[in-house]
């Protein structure tokens, strides 16, 4: 009697704790992965077998510097987390790649607001010749009307001349959307390209175009091996004129220059 008594106490023990732990969801982002390990990846490579070709001269990298970038996060203060981050984003970047980087802090003690700096970059890449991209690392709460609003500016003087990327730290569900789905850029949060691959992903669509397609084919060139597709010609993998009866009309090429 006294041994089942004693099984029964563990098993409600047992019950309590459980039940006083909390779950952790995986996609909950304050229990997400903190920093580990990076070594970039050399995208160079790549972007010559590929033929990737480089889009912009200029990069402006605007940092918030607000008093919620001291709150803690993963183990770090956001402030050295988008440090590390950034720091990870220029180690990939090709070493003789030629950029011209431009570095703005805003919201900090008598700095500008996010939406003034914005408009401050309009005025710089007036002066610059080549085109430019920005990116953004910063809390999401930075993101309200009245940036929106200055963003909405900027893509009304230089249209997808300008790209507008973002790369937030913090609770991605407060808000998420700098800019709508016509403008170029991304908007990521910082601790999704944390690592070698998706660093070199994100890098790879910021300063770089996609590979050419000459034809409009939908097949680039570099693997393309029958170019100056002509107009509704049924294509396979390679490029190349497929029988139309046996293929569906999806893999028609509808619109070319040709």
């Amino acid at each position: 009697m006294i041994r089942k008594n004693h099984l029964l106490l563990l098993v409600v023990c047992f019950l309590l704790c459980g039940c006083s732990t909390s779950l952790k969801r995986n996609d909950d982002y304050r229990h997400q992965q903190s920093l580990g390990y990076f070594k970039p990846i050399d995208i160079k490579a790549v972007l010559q077998q590929q033929n990737y070709q480089q889009k912009f001269s200029h990069l402006i990298i605007l940092k918030d510097s607000s008093l919620s970038m001291f709150d803690q996060y993963k183990g770090y203060t956001k402030q050295d987390y988008l440090e590390i981050i950034n720091d990870r984003i220029m180690k990939t970047i090709p070493a003789d790649m030629e950029l011209n980087i431009t570095v703005i802090s805003f919201g900090g003690v008598n700095q500008k607001l996010f939406s003034q700096v914005l408009m401050d970059v309009a005025v710089l890449i007036r002066t610059l010749s080549g085109k430019s991209t920005v990116l953004v690392l910063s809390d999401w709460s930075q993101i309200n009307d009245v940036s929106k609003n200055s963003v909405d500016k900027l893509t009304h003087e230089f249209s997808n001349e300008l790209c507008i990327n973002m790369v937030g730290i913090g609770n991605i569900h407060q808000n998420n959307t700098l800019t709508d789905w016509s403008n170029c850029g991304q908007q990521v949060s910082a601790n999704s390209i944390s690592t070698p691959i998706r660093m070199a992903d994100f890098v790879r669509k910021l300063l770089f175009s996609e590979p050419l397609d000459s034809d409009d084919d939908g097949i680039y060139d570099y693997v393309d091996k029958c170019p100056e597709t002509k107009k509704n010609t049924v294509i396979d993998w390679s490029g190349c004129k497929k029988d139309s009866s046996k293929s569906h009309p999806y893999y028609q090429v509808l619109i070319n220059k040709n």
